[in-house]
């Protein structure tokens, strides 16, 4: 849900014209603007952003391509490596 409210497109004034970008990009540049004006918070939060993001970037994707017959098996494989999960 975050996403979706992050990726939401949202109109801004920028350089005298109108233009559309994701609400992030446009949360960003705000800070970033923040930012070079000399206001800490807005350096201390676009600093925990950038932080936040390496971790992100780090996450691997797992992409399984199953058969019908196989589905049942990995599921089971699956929840005996990770006993919390709730997929069972």
């Amino acid at each position: 849900m975050i996403d979706k409210v992050l990726l939401r497109p949202i109109e801004i004034l920028e350089n005298g014209a109108n233009r559309w970008g994701p609400a992030l990009e446009i949360i960003l540049l705000q800070l970033w603007l923040k930012g070079l004006a000399g206001n800490r918070k807005a350096q201390k939060v676009l600093q925990k952003y950038e932080e936040l993001a390496k971790q992100d970037v780090a996450r691997k994707v797992e992409i399984v391509f199953v058969d019908h017959n196989s589905a049942t098996d990995l599921e089971t494989e699956r929840s005996s490596e990770d006993p919390s999960d709730e997929r069972r």
